[in-house]
């Protein structure tokens, strides 16, 4: 009880001094100054727009917390799931847009050099002739949709066109690997498109199923590109233009393997007979090369590249298979210029002499007269 007599005496004995009261209280005036009370709102007074703006945004904020997951999956369908949808659409389709402007764009976005983007073209023309064939075959080919295709083709060619002639100026073997296989590609989707006009008769009847005006655009696409083959000279380098048809040449055997169950046994002989052609090509290539005969050389690559490139795609399209005969792409070897000579049938392939017994040095053939005279020759020194 002592002590806390003792400390109530001690703390009455304690005040402030004049000065410190009046310091305390500016320090408290000061604080209120900056620090209003903020008045309650009367009912019967409108909140100011300050409040009702801050109060409209915190309560979309907290609405967003909730659909996240929602606007997630709204963002996947559109960036993933939309395009991928688009992939199978036609022209007159929702989606084909998308397909077209979006797909296809960003694709040829993401590719730098020539060569590849001269590829992509070339697969672009394909595809504008595949969607023709099946808006054809489903009676929705109107001729609106087919000036815009043709249009579309001309456009890749002149695309094509401009990234072959920025690539001549540095790799004249990639040019010449690039036009074989844009030539290839337009052999096969001519020979696809003549097809279906003569099933479908629209060469002479104009319809819904009429591919006619695209057909005369793809060979014109092809021939235009075809017209600068022969200006390269013998700026081509032997080896890439080898090197791809080995590659191609790799490709055929495998596909071959992993078809044996769904080829035909006319197509398997078909394209054995091709393939035993390509490795006596390849034999007369290498021979050429050796000889320094490299403008041969490149012409014999030239034509076994472009074989290589139709039977890759007639092996690896089901739907090709079933338009176009393998001949019609890759005909067979007609032996022409079938002369006699002393008694012996030559055959000449194309033109050109083979050297045999009855033949002297590569391109000299020796002549009837020649060859009696010789025979009599050697009769009389045998007796």
């Amino acid at each position: 009880m002592k002590k806390e007599t003792l400390f109530s005496k001690e703390a009455k004995s304690i005040s402030m001094t004049a000065s410190e009261r009046h310091g305390l209280r500016d320090r408290i005036v000061s604080y209120m100054e900056y620090h209003p009370l903020r008045m309650p709102l009367s009912p019967h007074r409108a909140a100011p727009f300050g409040h009702v703006a801050r109060g409209v945004i915190a309560f979309w904020l907290s609405r967003m917390v909730r659909i996240r997951p929602l606007a997630a999956t709204v963002v996947l369908a559109m960036v993933v799931i939309v395009p991928f949808a688009a992939e199978g659409s036609l022209p007159g389709d929702v989606l084909y847009p998308v397909k077209v402007r979006f797909n296809e764009g960003v694709r040829a976005q993401l590719l730098f050099s020539p060569y590849e983007k001269m590829v992509w073209e070339t697969k672009r023309v394909e595809r504008r002739v595949a969607e023709a064939r099946l808006l054809a075959k489903k009676g929705r080919l109107t001729e609106e949709t087919e000036n815009t295709l043709e249009e579309t083709v001309r456009v890749h060619t002149t695309a094509f066109q401009e990234q072959l002639a920025e690539l001549r100026e540095n790799d004249a073997s990639g040019v010449a690997v690039a036009e074989v296989t844009f030539e290839s590609a337009l052999d096969v989707q001519s020979a696809v498109l003549n097809t279906d006009m003569v099933q479908t008769g629209s060469s002479t009847d104009a319809g819904a199923g009429d591919v006619s005006g695209l057909a005369a655009i793809v060979q014109e696409a092809r021939d235009t590109v075809a017209s600068t083959t022969d200006s390269m000279g013998g700026a081509v380098s032997y080896g890439p233009l080898a090197a791809r048809v080995e590659e191609n040449t790799t490709r055929i055997h495998a596909l071959s393997v992993s078809l044996a169950g769904v080829l035909t046994e006319a197509q398997k002989a078909e394209i054995q007979e091709r393939t035993a052609r390509l490795e006596d090509d390849m034999k007369e290539v290498k021979a050429a090369h050796a000889s320094a005969q490299n403008t041969k050389a490149i012409k014999i690559l030239r034509d076994a590249l472009a074989t290589t490139e139709k039977l890759i795609a007639f092996m690896s399209d089901i739907d090709l298979r079933a338009s176009v005969s393998l001949d019609t792409l890759v005909p067979q070897v007609v032996l022409e210029n079938t002369t006699s000579v002393g008694g012996v049938t030559e055959d000449s392939v194309e033109g050109e002499s083979r050297i045999d017994e009855k033949t002297g040095a590569e391109g000299e053939t020796v002549l009837p007269e020649e060859t009696e005279t010789n025979n009599s020759t050697t009769s009389e020194a045998g007796h």
